[in-house]
């Protein structure tokens, strides 16, 4: 497609979105104040990091019990994006950290500083490079990777985003 048509479809894309058109299992850019932010759980990255965990053996039963009970549960946080996406590039798996920059309350960072997101359907959400509030279901699972080394322990189905600067974001949009 060209460009002219590619802004169309995007323009198109956000004014359905914005009246509430198009599946409800994607990522909403829509404020932090739905139903679906209100029934959700408030959570500190920093403080579901913050413990000591064995980054090659750790096991669930390692983490405290009051971060166990998270699992599947809808939970809201603020934190900061990051994967190899430039600016404003629409992306559907990306990590969520308490701070790109802040690692000193424990050293380097380790796997349970970081929360592997995706979104639902291959939606995309917009890459930024500023805090946001995000919404969904967290899953607590230890996930090795082939080397043997513990490659994820918390991930989140995205149901929503939202810049804390409440500004919305660019529409949420399937990837080709």
């Amino acid at each position: 497609m060209n460009t002219t048509l590619c802004r169309i479809f995007v323009v198109i894309a956000v004014s359905l979105l914005a009246l509430g058109a198009g599946p409800t299992s994607r990522p909403s850019t829509k404020p932090a104040t739905t139903q679906a932010a209100a029934s959700a759980t408030s959570i500190n990255l920093k403080t579901l990091g913050n413990f000591d965990f064995d980054q090659t053996s750790g096991t669930i039963n390692d983490l405290p019990k009051s971060f166990q009970d998270l699992d599947g549960k809808r939970v809201t946080f603020v934190g900061e994006m990051w994967c190899r996406a430039e600016l404003g590039e629409k992306v559907t798996r990306f990590e969520a950290v308490y701070s790109k920059t802040k690692w000193s309350f424990r050293g380097p960072p380790c796997v349970q500083d970081f929360f592997k997101c995706k979104t639902a359907d291959n939606a995309g959400v917009t890459y930024i490079e500023a805090p946001v509030r995000i919404v969904g279901i967290l899953h607590i699972k230890v996930e090795k990777t082939d080397d043997g080394y513990i490659g994820s322990l918390y991930t989140v189905d995205v149901e929503s985003l939202q810049p804390v600067d409440g500004k919305p974001t660019p529409a949420v949009a399937p990837r080709e």
